[in-house]
């Protein structure tokens, strides 16, 4: 499965130009975001296809997949996949929230309604596919599936989340009338409160560990100005910072590896945001596949387990390499062929304003 990681790095260097003068002020754009994040949904796609396999392994087998002792075990990604998600994400909604006149009226239905449609739609497709194979499929899991609590053979706990944040935003910003600091300060508020519910209900870990990168998000949107002008100040400013922010980053992934303590996860997520940002103020990342992945985040990560499922059931001894590359190829003819279908029925169902459009 290593080998794998090849073409994705091929893929995301291709385009990058350096901006030899001066720095990039938009480099949180929509572009910029968007190519990383198509970066990002590559990996988890790497990561879900190696879990996937190695539920097929035999326990001795699994290294095979998976990354194995010495070095190797150091590039391990886990919940890392996931983080520029939720922080571009509180980045980008707090700009919108905070520019837009319209955005918080219309969030309700054109950001949290829109994206629950989406998904509730997928989750139908999975239980048409689970009866076909004949799975065992429970009333209470099937319901609980369309809000992401439960899974039905799709991945669950980050639209459970999402949802969850959307909610909590639109509560927060109405309370604390759209002023930036007290509205994300209720935003933090209630996702602490939001992490330690799901810790007291017992949650699966990776339903709490990463969504703290939301607010965090927002307060950057809140701070950027003067983040930027303190980083942007001259190039040895700028190289000190990004030296820094990738440095606290290799410290703390290496003591959460090496001592197995998990509570140096939040700085190493955090850290590896910090300097992909900041690196982004010089380095422009972007071409067609990275900007087409990213664009459609959602259906790529939402449909890629449907392949998966159907050769974990009737094909268990595929050749990995096949089973990488059918994996990959139907999640993209998928992916085309509902993110063309959904097109005229958004623009019916969620209609958008030019001015406060997401």
């Amino acid at each position: 499965m290593k080998w794998f990681l090849i073409p994705i790095a091929l893929i995301s260097v291709f385009g990058i130009r350096f901006q030899k003068n001066g720095f990039r002020q938009d480099y949180l754009g929509i572009a910029s975001t968007t190519a990383i994040n198509g970066i990002f949904t590559m990996l988890v796609m790497f990561d879900h296809i190696k879990g996937s396999l190695n539920s097929l392994a035999a326990p001795g087998e699994k290294v095979a997949f998976s990354a194995g002792g010495g070095l190797s075990k150091y590039l391990s990604f886990g919940q890392l996949v996931v983080v520029t998600f939720l922080f571009f994400s509180g980045y980008a909604i707090a700009q919108s929230l905070l520019k837009k006149p319209d955005y918080l009226r219309e969030m309700p239905k054109n950001r949290l309604l829109r994206v629950w449609f989406h998904f509730a739609c997928a989750i139908l497709v999975y239980l048409i596919v689970g009866l076909c194979m004949q799975n065992e499929l429970k009333p209470g899991t099937v319901l609980f599936s369309f809000i992401g609590w439960k899974s039905i053979g799709n991945s669950n706990w980050y639209m459970f989340d999402t949802f969850c944040l959307y909610i909590i935003t639109i509560a927060a910003f109405r309370i604390g009338k759209k002023k930036p600091v007290p509205s994300v300060a209720i935003v933090t508020g209630l996702t602490l409160a939001l992490i330690g519910g799901l810790y007291l209900l017992k949650a699966d870990y990776v339903f709490y560990d990463t969504i703290i990168l939301y607010p965090l998000g927002m307060w950057f949107s809140v701070l950027q100005p003067g983040f930027t002008r303190f980083v942007q100040k001259n190039t040895a400013t700028y190289i000190f910072s990004l030296f820094a922010a990738g440095a606290l980053f290799a410290v703390f992934h290496f003591l959460r590896i090496y001592t197995g303590v998990y509570l140096f996860f939040e700085p190493e997520a955090l850290a590896l945001v910090l300097t992909i940002v900041i690196a982004l103020m010089k380095f422009k990342i972007g071409n067609p596949v990275l900007n087409w992945l990213g664009k459609n985040l959602f259906w790529v990560y939402i449909l890629q387990r449907l392949p998966m499922n159907v050769m974990n059931r009737y094909v268990p001894d595929i050749n990995t390499y096949v089973y990488v590359v059918i994996t990959v190829a139907v999640t993209v003819a998928l992916t085309f062929g509902f993110s063309a279908a959904f097109k005229p029925i958004d623009k019916k169902l969620f209609p958008k304003k030019a001015t406060s459009a997401a």
